[in-house]
């Protein structure tokens, strides 16, 4: 069998390549169309007062003494400007760090102006230093941010009083907004 019997012609290759991209062309705006909006950049600051875990814990491994689980609040300013309610269950020793989860919910207003609340669910970890870093998306949307979707990284540090500080970063893309049509 010779090589060029194995070899498509020019002709097949093109309609081979045309098939490819108008493939690509139907399933793109597809993947897309779940979103409604454009992803933008998320960024700002947070921080939790005096207490936040450490006055609230719900529950303390008795042989270790890690905290398994508590609740607290923080404070956003920036791209999402409110105030959030958390409950934090993992394993976290005051002396070598840790890690789990938070279930955080976000109650306040976008930068434009919209209000409502996300819920996120966080995955973090905690050095022995204070660093922590979490990481989130957002599962759940209501009010004027209906139908957001996103994921953000909380970095900064938490300290043994309960209090803590950073900064938060990531891409959403915006639920509920409403745009004019206009008409002709």
């Amino acid at each position: 069998m010779s090589l060029a019997r194995k070899m498509p012609s020019w002709g097949d290759r093109t309609t081979a390549l045309a098939i490819l991209g108008l493939s690509a062309a139907l399933v793109a705006p597809t993947a897309s169309a779940d979103h409604g909006t454009q992803s933008s950049k998320v960024k700002g600051k947070w921080t939790n007062p005096v207490g936040a875990c450490v006055a609230h814990i719900i529950n303390v491994d008795p042989t270790t003494g890690d905290l398994l689980s508590c609740t607290g609040t923080s404070d956003w300013t920036g791209t999402w400007k409110g105030s959030t309610k958390w409950t934090l269950t993992g394993d976290v020793s005051l002396t070598t760090g840790g890690s789990g989860r938070i279930d955080e919910v976000f109650k306040g207003r976008a930068r434009d102006g919209r209000t409502g609340k996300l819920t996120f669910v966080e995955h973090f970890t905690l050095d022995a230093a204070g660093h922590i870093d979490i990481k989130g998306k957002i599962v759940k949307s209501s009010g004027k941010l209906a139908g957001s979707q996103g994921h953000a990284r909380w970095i900064g540090t938490a300290n043994a009083d309960g209090s803590g500080s950073g900064t938060y970063s990531g891409r959403w893309h915006e639920g509920g907004k409403r745009h004019h049509k206009h008409r002709s």
